[in-house]
């Protein structure tokens, strides 16, 4: 139980410090900065919904953001300005397999938009949840298994070729 109520404490500090970020910057010009600027505000807006204790870096390890401890990280975050793409999406799972993160989040801002779409990763799927701006509200569009994984509840069968009936 404590595991799942530091993910939901860990997801919520993310999705305040994002809206915060959205509400406080200009997004109706996207890539009029480099995405390091972003990057860099993104992860101040997240500062205050963190503690003290944890450091948060920028461009590092191949995440885009990271909040670790010494020996732990409890979130690795990825955004891009569109949606990911099934190459991105591995990528990022399995960065969050290798440095043990509690919580590994992607984000699209989407400009223009009134929600922005986060990617969350968990051991056997993807989340894909839209968050209003402005209000923070929650729709979870869907859920994909995570790749190379059978769902649990899904029934495989070795299906053999059909064979040619001639006449």
């Amino acid at each position: 139980m404590k595991d799942l109520t530091e993910k939901a404490s860990i997801y919520s500090a993310f999705i305040s410090g994002v809206r915060d970020y959205l509400a406080t910057e200009n997004h109706d010009m996207p890539g009029r900065k480099s995405k390091s600027a972003d990057t860099h505000r993104i992860a101040l807006s997240l500062r205050p919904y963190f503690p003290p204790s944890l450091s948060i870096d920028i461009d590092t390890d191949g995440a885009d953001i990271l909040i670790h401890r010494d020996d732990s990280c409890p979130l690795a975050v990825f955004w891009c300005s569109r949606y990911l793409t099934a190459q991105q999406r591995k990528r990022i799972e399995a960065f969050g397999k290798d440095v043990k993160a509690t919580l590994t989040l992607a984000f699209t801002p989407m400009h223009g938009r009134d929600f922005f779409l986060v990617y969350r990763f968990a051991d056997d799927a993807i989340d894909y949840i839209h968050i209003d701006k402005e209000t923070g509200a929650e729709t979870m569009l869907r859920q994909r298994p995570v790749y190379g994984r059978k769902e649990a509840r899904q029934l495989h069968l070795p299906l053999k070729g059909r064979k040619k009936v001639t006449s």
